[in-house]
């Protein structure tokens, strides 16, 4: 039985969710099966040679694959349920082997890339709990090799998209304390790259966000103006003709700068009570202009991160 195709023809199947089926590309209403029966054929399948030969890479590959496709699959259909049990199956078949043996590179990568997806589409579909923890894994994954290469720029900035999303996906879920940490983390990563690099184009915005990030989760007034005030210089230090979204968060940073200037001590304690309430909420859509002003300037800094940052490259 090979998955994602007929079994009386070989074409292609597809799923149906109103039929709640897989159907034949080629003869869609004489071929059709239905999608729980043949999913967990499959999966039963591939499991049983895995079960049979786990020390076989190949076999742990193909399931690992399959559940990885089902999960694709599941969410082009728009099913967002079954695509998270899958990408979670995902990550367990291929840590399960990895614990076996640590130091084998394949099993390594394939963990390391895995973790990616799900912490990627976690992010999408708002499971922020899970997309932390698939964040700060990696970290952990990512943290040995960046050790190893203190001074490669691809690694070391891998390390600080790990802590900048580990950190995200905590303030997400009203963890302010475990973001700080993270985000702190990322920031001292950054600094060595600019210190060791001060000629990167990309560093200096890096260490913005960085920066900002930490304003937004910051306990006292002091910390707020000191790292408003950081992402303020490196930002006014970028070339006149950066990026329009770049010029845009700096003149709304120094508006938020100005604000907190005009308020009294207690700012930072009503302001740190509104980006609480602004990353719990599950309504706001991150494409429009929020009302609050500091709303806008967190999906900006986001948005800047996301566009000047490359997807971790964990797969040789």
């Amino acid at each position: 039985m090979r998955p994602f195709a007929c079994e009386h023809c070989g074409s292609d199947l597809h799923l149906s969710l109103p039929d709640k089926a897989y159907l034949c590309e080629a003869l869609p209403t004489e071929h059709r099966w239905d999608r729980g029966q043949l999913e967990q054929a499959w999966l039963r399948q591939a499991s049983e040679r895995v079960e049979g030969s786990p020390d076989d890479f190949d076999s742990v590959f193909q399931l690992a694959s399959l559940c990885g496709r089902l999960a694709s699959t599941s969410l082009r259909a728009g099913d967002s349920d079954p695509a998270r049990v899958y990408l979670s199956q995902v990550v367990a078949v291929i840590d399960a082997y990895h614990q076996r043996d640590p130091t084998e590179e394949r099993s390594r990568a394939m963990l390391m890339e895995a973790l990616v997806e799900q912490a990627t589409v976690s992010e999408k579909l708002r499971d922020f709990g899970i997309a932390a923890s698939a964040y700060e894994r990696l970290a952990s994954l990512v943290g040995a090799e960046a050790e190893a290469s203190p001074k490669s720029i691809e690694q070391q900035r891998n390390l600080s998209s790990c802590y900048n999303g580990a950190g995200r996906m905590n303030r997400a879920v009203g963890n302010l304390v475990a973001a700080k940490q993270f985000f702190e983390k990322d920031l001292g990563v950054i600094d060595k790259l600019c210190d060791l690099y001060p000629e990167h184009p990309d560093l200096p915005i890096d260490r913005a966000v960085a920066h900002f990030n930490l304003f937004l989760v910051s306990t006292s007034r002091e910390e707020e103006l000191l790292h408003l005030d950081m992402t303020l210089e490196i930002l006014d230090r970028l070339p006149a003709d950066g990026a329009q979204q770049v010029e845009q968060l700096a003149q709304r940073a120094r508006a938020e700068r100005k604000r907190l200037m005009d308020t009294d001590d207690t700012a930072s304690e009503r302001l740190s009570k509104v980006t609480a309430d602004m990353v719990r909420s599950k309504e706001q859509d991150a494409s429009k202009r929020p009302v609050d002003d500091r709303a806008w300037l967190i999906a900006q800094v986001d948005g800047v991160l996301r566009a000047r940052r490359k997807r971790l490259h964990v797969l040789r």
